[in-house]
């Protein structure tokens, strides 16, 4: 479905909808689950109760926009992918902009509470964090053994401090940093803005900016500490990406790594969610 042209996909819905009708299993409802994912009216009722769908309309209309994160080494700087067809799905190639952004690398912090040596993700500058609410840059370091989750306060340079509260206990696992490379970003197509992490089935890149996150499990979006107020998605970080020991990181079991943010406060909040 993927690889369907856009303008092809109602010839695509119909014919799957014509063959539930008659009763036949032929992987019809796979087809109409990817198509929901991308054009929901073409599915009619087969869409209604997706869990996915319910939070569509959120994806489209927040106020952040979704850009992917392209890499300057392809898909296949991840050393082990699961499928072949990884590196040729859209959205490892989606037309992107010429600015190019540290990725990986070490970090520039420590983490209180295992004492390690934090991992840099993204540096962002201020003309992007601009339209993140902050127009001064950022540097998202993490923790490489704990995300329980972790909070950080960024000065005006957006270098990271660890941030009360400080969780010393929780799922630990021990992470070097990734190989440093760069990626430029790429404005995400209504097609793409709402990614399913299940579907996707590690063949989609599910790294991106801002949006409405994949979630593996139910919605954890944190609040500002102190307050009532909600967060809202600055990353979403995939697994297996190669670290400098020519293996994979992996989020827990191979998860998804999430960054939340506060441009009032310029607090960000990290945590991972994995099966």
């Amino acid at each position: 479905v993927s690889f369907v042209a856009y303008g092809d996909l109602p010839l695509v819905a119909r014919k799957a909808l014509e063959v539930l009708d008659q009763g036949k299993q032929s992987g019809a409802e796979d087809v109409l689950n990817h198509i929901a994912l991308q054009r929901p009216e073409l599915a009619g009722e087969w869409a209604s109760g997706m869990p996915d769908l319910d939070n569509r309309q959120n994806a489209l209309e927040r106020g952040w926009p979704t850009l992917h994160l392209i890499f300057e080494k392809g898909a296949m700087a991840q050393p082990f992918p699961r499928f072949g067809m990884r590196d040729r799905h859209p959205t490892w190639r989606l037309p992107s902009e010429p600015q190019r952004y540290r990725f990986g690398g070490a970090g520039c912090s420590q983490c209180p509470s295992c004492d390690q040596a934090a991992i840099h993700l993204l540096t962002l500058d201020g003309e992007i964090m601009g339209r993140f609410g902050a127009r001064t840059p950022i540097v998202l370091d993490t923790c490489p053994t704990c995300w329980s989750p972790c909070y950080y306060h960024h000065d005006d340079n957006g270098i990271p401090t660890r941030i009360e509260p400080i969780d010393e206990e929780g799922f630990r696992c021990s992470n070097v940093p990734l190989v440093e490379q760069t990626v430029r970003l790429a404005e995400t197509p209504a097609r793409w803005r709402l990614q399913s992490w299940a579907s996707s089935n590690s063949r989609q890149n599910l790294s991106r900016l801002g949006g409405f996150p994949s979630w593996i499990q139910a919605d954890q979006t944190p609040r500002v500490p102190g307050t009532t107020r909600k967060m809202k998605l600055l990353l979403q970080l995939d697994s297996e990406f190669e670290n400098v020991e020519g293996n994979p990181l992996l989020w827990g079991s191979g998860g998804l790594l999430y960054v939340f943010w506060d441009p009032d406060t310029r607090t960000s909040c990290h945590f991972g969610q994995w099966t």
